[in-house]
């Protein structure tokens, strides 16, 4: 496996990451069930945040942040399009739902890393 990726300190996120990243703690912390970022609707169930996104290649994106789990469900992969990356930081998982392509932070960030 390779070398995790350096991942920005929650404070230099950008401003959209920080909400996202917001949301992640108030789910630690109990908060709710669903809040905004930006223009950005995330839905918790349970203990996880799911975050629908648009990308030609993924279709949800979903954090569990008591387990450190991300989930990525692909779009066209026949019977395997969900899968699951271990030790993913919250600044991560906040940096991608913000980011304006997923598929090239997938491919910079989490492919190979987790």
């Amino acid at each position: 496996m390779a070398a995790p990726v350096a991942v920005p300190a929650a404070k230099a996120l950008s401003a959209v990451a920080q909400q996202v990243y917001k949301a992640v703690q108030s789910i630690v912390e109990g908060e709710g069930t669903e809040s905004k970022s930006g223009n950005r609707k995330i839905d918790r169930q349970g203990k996880r945040m799911v975050q629908h996104v648009n990308s030609r290649a993924i279709q949800q994106i979903s954090y569990q942040p008591d387990l450190d789990s991300m989930f990525i469900r692909f779009k066209n992969k026949g019977g395997y399009p969900n899968y699951q990356y271990f030790d993913v930081p919250a600044e991560l998982f906040a940096a991608f739902v913000a980011s304006h392509s997923k598929g090239k932070f997938f491919h910079r960030h989490v492919k190979g890393r987790y």
